[in-house]
């Protein structure tokens, strides 16, 4: 495709391992991601990984017609209600070494901390995964070690600042949903 429109939020894997693995496969998709999220740490990410653009799913649909238009031209854009400081954010010009441990996880180790994010058992999570609850509990603890996370409940809270599973509290109720 010439353009793919990308939400962060999908079942089962997160939009942002999904923008990696287009990146990987191919530098030709222009990628505009349609998100309900407008922190600048999820934009400043999206753009970090590839994204010629970051629109907000609360927007009016002129907005993701702009971005269009803007992307197909080859330039960057960022939706309204957005600041245009956030990509000129420091964060966005640190060495992604020292700053995204995420980056460090194999993909399996992100399929793992995707399911556990959303809430499922280890046997769950082996289920789907075809793999023992015993090899799933391995992959937490070398998630948790890479993270440098100490529970399940910190898996959950970085799994929700990256964006990988969705506030099950946020109320909002997004025009483009």
């Amino acid at each position: 495709p010439e353009i793919l429109i990308l939400d962060l939020g999908l079942p089962g894997m997160n939009g942002f391992d999904v923008l990696r693995q287009v990146r990987r496969l191919s530098p030709d998709p222009k990628v505009i991601v349609l998100s309900m999220h407008g922190d600048a740490e999820y934009v400043v990410q999206a753009f970090r990984d590839g994204a010629a653009a970051y629109v907000l799913k609360g927007s009016a649909a002129g907005d993701l017609l702009e971005a269009l238009k803007v992307v197909r031209r080859g330039e960057t854009y960022l939706g309204r209600g957005l600041p245009p400081s956030i990509l000129k954010s420091s964060d966005l010009q640190e060495d992604l070494s020292d700053q995204d441990r995420y980056s460090t996880l194999t993909h399996r180790e992100r399929e793992v901390m995707q399911f556990i994010a959303e809430g499922l058992t280890s046997q769950e999570i082996g289920e789907r995964l075809f793999i023992s609850r015993r090899t799933v509990d391995k992959h937490r603890e070398r998630i948790m070690s890479k993270l440098d996370l100490k529970n399940q409940t910190e898996i959950v809270r970085f799994a929700l600042r990256r964006g990988l599973v969705r506030d099950p509290e946020s109320s909002s109720s997004p025009e483009f949903e």
